[in-house]
Formats: C-alpha cells, structure tokens, sequence
C-alpha cells in the first residue's frame, strides 16, 4: 500500500472524492498509512531472515571483551558485515576499525573470533540455557531496553545506584562489559537470580530495566543476528536494525496529520469563542 496513492485520493481541489467529507476520509487515510508502515516493518524482517549473508566477529580483552563469570560474554567487535548497514552507535561506542559492537544471548553456546553466516529474527535460535519455546527464545522488551541505551551511548546514571556504563576503553569497559552481559543473560533467563550477584551493577541495571518497560513486549528496532558456519550453529548476538524507509515516511506523515487536527481543533475552539 503506498502512503501517496492514499495522499492522492484526497483531492485539494473541489473536495474529496466521491463527496466523501474530510473529516469521514481522515480516519481511512491514518489507517492505511499505519498498514503501510506495518507491512513496510514486516517485510524488512522477512526479508532480512532470508539473507545468507556473512559477518566478522573481533574481541579485544584489553579493551571492551569481558572473560566473563558464566563463560565467556560481550562486548564483542563486529569489524564487517554484508547486506545491510545498521545504525551508527552512539559516539566512541564503537572501536576503531569495528562497524559495530554486540553481547551475547546464550550461555551455553560458543563464540571465537572469526566469519559467520548470518540470519535476523527477533529470538535466539537451537541454543540457550532456559526461555526457550519449540527451539526460539525471543529477547525480551527489557534486553532490547537496556541494549539500546549501550547502543547509543547512553546507558549512564542508570538504575537505582546511578551506575553507568565505562565507554572508556581499557581495564574500565572489560568491567562494565561483565555486569551488561550478566545483566543481559539474567533478562533472558540464562542466569537465575540466586546466581546473580544482588549488589552488582549488572542486577541493578537489569532491574531498572525491567522497571522501565513494565507490562510492554515492545523490543523497537533490536533484533537478533543468529551465527552459523560450516561446523552449525554459534552464539546469538544483538543488533540494532534501521527503520525501514517506508515506514519512516508513514510515521512522519502520520505525526504531520496530528499536528494539522491540534492546529484545526484550535481553530475550532477559537471561533466558538
């Protein structure tokens, strides 16, 4: 459904087709620009499940990659990926030389420095400790939360301790990145909370995430990019996907017809006045 052709069933001159008033065709026209940006959404993931492209996973334990408590975890370097381009992170998130950085999803899964097949969804594949139903365990709104506040830099004075994430990179960061990983695995239910640390920085952050989502099952634009190669499958990592085009273009237009009914309502009122 294209959002003009339903922009251009309105005429400007002589007045909606059909004699249909603007007022009865506005509530059509939103709907069809909200189908058009849900079915643009819909067939980006299709589209992006299909894709056998490959990536290159780094890690740095000097700088960012964590060892880890449960086995070893994020952040993990992406320094190259084919068919698509992601979101720029936030500024300094990203090392030199990586188009990105990622956290793992399973615990029990392994992960090495090297070049993966790559598949998107929107839940960690054939792998994990517990969450999983019929072999996917989705990610849930609180991962997805907390990953995009990592993402663009901004996971700072966050939780009920205030606690923020070392983006300096060195001994600093390798300490963070254990408590989000950690933090992360307890969301997805690959640590119990009795092997949680309750004083640590990772449990505050996962439960202010927690708190902040609430009720909602919203995971935005985070996905998952499940890694195979010629020896099956490896760890489940996140990514931030970008908003289709097409969906952009109906969120805008549908965010330029609400402020065009708040300017006609005021209106309204101001002659009644």
């Amino acid at each position: 459904m294209n959002p003009r052709r339903l922009l251009n069933e309105v005429s400007f001159e002589g007045g909606p087709p059909g004699g249909l008033q603007m007022k009865e065709a506005r509530p059509r026209i939103r709907a069809g620009l909200i189908t058009a940006a849900a079915l643009a959404v819909a067939c980006f993931g299709m589209t992006q499940v299909a894709s056998a492209d490959t990536l290159v996973i780094t890690r740095d334990f000097d700088n960012y990659t964590s060892r880890g408590t449960f086995g070893q975890g994020g952040e993990w370097g992406i320094s190259s990926i084919s068919g698509f381009t992601p979101p720029a992170m936030g500024s300094g998130v990203a090392a030199s030389g990586n188009v990105f950085h990622s956290f793992c999803l399973e615990r029990n899964e392994t992960l090495s420095p090297g070049t993966y097949d790559w598949t998107l969804g929107t839940a960690a594949h054939n792998g994990g400790v517990g969450g999983a139903t019929n072999g996917a365990d989705p990610i849930s709104a609180a991962t997805a939360y907390l990953f995009g506040l990592w993402w663009a830099g901004n996971l700072t004075n966050f939780g009920s301790g205030g606690n923020s994430y070392d983006y300096s990179f060195g001994d600093g960061r390798v300490s963070s990145a254990l408590e989000l990983q950690n933090a992360i695995w307890f969301l997805e239910e690959e640590l119990s909370s009795s092997q949680m640390d309750h004083n640590s920085v990772g449990w505050d952050w996962a439960q202010a995430a927690l708190s902040a989502v609430g009720s909602s099952t919203s995971i935005g634009n985070v996905r998952v990019l499940t890694l195979t190669d010629s020896n099956g499958n490896h760890q489940d990592v996140l990514v931030l996907v970008p908003l289709p085009p097409a969906a952009a273009i109906g969120l805008g237009l549908m965010s330029a017809m609400g402020v065009v009914g708040m300017v006609r309502r005021r209106k309204q009122r101001t002659n009644l006045a």
